[in-house]
């Protein structure tokens, strides 16, 4: 099994098979399907970069630790970058998904978002076996314990609450 997600996995943060992935895990995972809406598409490419990488992971499940270390900080500021930089092609491939109908996209005039919502019955059931992408389940599982209300969290109190209070200086997006 792990050959099939190797063949997938040319350059994970490039690649938007593995993206897409993660974006339909991610939408799962935080019950955002069937017309519940994520808000702002715009904080995916940051959760994913975090998800990804077991040392965020490990550091925000004990969250004590950025505080300490100037290296712990520096690799949860490439995380920023990541995200930062990604938004344009998070988008096109949001809206290549709609347009295969896996996700429905639409616009909130409340925060002037991009919210997506998972349209699950899209979706072979099969997809959603957990054993292929376990990790990938169970980082987003427990990230989601860490920040609390991160579907509907705007995309400012998401960068305050990850990136700003653990020391990361950030800039208006």
């Amino acid at each position: 099994m792990d050959n099939k997600k190797k063949q997938i996995m040319y350059i994970v943060n490039d690649d938007p098979y593995y993206t897409s992935y993660w974006i339909i895990i991610l939408l799962k995972v935080l019950k955002n399907e069937n017309g519940k809406f994520f808000t702002d598409y715009k904080k995916i490419p940051f959760l994913i970069s975090i998800l990804n990488n077991d040392d965020l992971m490990h550091l925000f499940e004990n969250t004590d630790s950025f505080s300490n270390s100037i290296e712990n900080r520096d690799l949860l500021f490439k995380s920023y970058k990541f995200g930062i930089s990604k938004r344009s092609s998070f988008l096109h491939l949001l809206l290549t998904l709609e347009k295969k109908s896996f996700v429905t996209l639409k616009r909130s005039n409340k925060y002037f978002t991009l919210d997506v919502s998972l349209n699950k019955e899209k979706i072979k059931d099969d997809f959603f076996d957990k054993g292929l992408f376990c990790e990938e389940y169970k980082n987003t599982l427990a990230f989601k314990n860490v920040i609390k209300r991160l579907s509907s969290l705007k995309l400012s109190t998401f960068i305050e609450n990850t990136y700003n209070k653990n020391g990361v200086k950030t800039w208006q997006i």
